[in-house]
């Protein structure tokens, strides 16, 4: 993990945001929202992918569809790709991901830590990624 990705201040304000909004403040759609936007700031960066990784293995009620508000949003779009890989939907991933790329290509996405994941490359067809692209 480089040193941007674990010293990024704005993806540790919106972590840490995040699981304030998912726990104490009780609005897992701003939870989500901020996490979204962390992920933004920072493909890279692991941390904001193992919260949402944590929160889709406990599954509060409503995390899937809150994370679909506003389906056609950078930020549901993003999240939902990233929801389609822990789920092994690995082409509906990439295709999530590519919808994301053609809207922002100035952010490097292909950077995000389960894009270059054995269990996605292994599987993501290459249709999919052609698409994609």
């Amino acid at each position: 993990m480089s040193n941007r990705a674990m010293s990024n201040p704005a993806v540790a304000a919106g972590v840490g945001f995040a699981r304030v909004m998912a726990h104490c403040g009780g609005d897992p759609a701003a939870a989500v929202h901020h996490l979204a936007g962390s992920i933004a700031s920072a493909p890279e960066n692991p941390e904001p992918y193992a919260v949402l990784a944590e929160w889709w293995k406990d599954k509060p009620p409503g995390l899937a569809e809150e994370a679909a508000q506003d389906a056609d949003s950078l930020r549901a779009v993003l999240v939902r790709s990233y929801f389609c890989f822990l789920e092994g939907d690995m082409d509906e991933a990439a295709l999530a991901i590519g919808s994301v790329t053609g809207v922002r290509p100035d952010i490097a996405w292909a950077k995000a830590p389960w894009f270059s994941d054995e269990c996605f490359l292994g599987v993501v067809s290459a249709d999919a990624m052609a698409e994609a692209s």
